[in-house]
């Protein structure tokens, strides 16, 4: 084989030159739509396997956490989270927001708008479960009215 693929396109890459080879397998210097060089092996060019520097996978990753982020948050909220009833490995006390402290007394809190909000702390576990129940539904109603729920 020559060098018959200097000059040529293979999807977003263009051959600029021959630099080499490793093992009886030709490496070529190919300039990117997106301006960045690379070096890639012929027999990946000519089979498709790779496409470009490494941009259009970074594009594709890009574009698919916008769309998870378009898909499951809204007003800076995971409304997926919101909607699982699914609790943490970690969670012990059975109330997602509700721990209990290395004291005795349990905490509560919620996430909202990307902030840790703390309900307070109590001598009880209902106690906590009861204003954690209150802070979800105050949050609920928020999201209902933004049509966001």
């Amino acid at each position: 084989m020559s060098d018959d693929i200097i000059g040529k396109k293979f999807n977003r890459l263009t051959v600029i030159e021959k630099i080499g080879s490793k093992n009886r397998h030709s490496i070529y210097k190919c300039l990117c739509e997106c301006g960045n060089y690379t070096e890639v092996y012929r027999s990946s060019l000519t089979t498709n396997d790779i496409k470009s520097c490494g941009c259009l996978r970074d594009q594709f990753y890009k574009e698919t956490a916008i769309n998870a982020i378009k898909k499951y948050q809204a007003d800076g909220t995971n409304i997926a989270y919101i909607k699982s009833t699914k609790l943490s490995k970690s969670n012990k006390s059975g109330v997602k927001g509700v721990y209990q402290k290395k004291n005795g007394k349990w905490c509560a809190q919620i996430m909202f708008k990307r902030k840790c909000y703390n309900l307070g702390t109590f001598i009880n576990k209902e106690d906590a479960t009861k204003a954690r129940k209150e802070a979800e539904e105050k949050r609920d109603e928020y999201l209902r009215e933004k049509g966001l729920l």
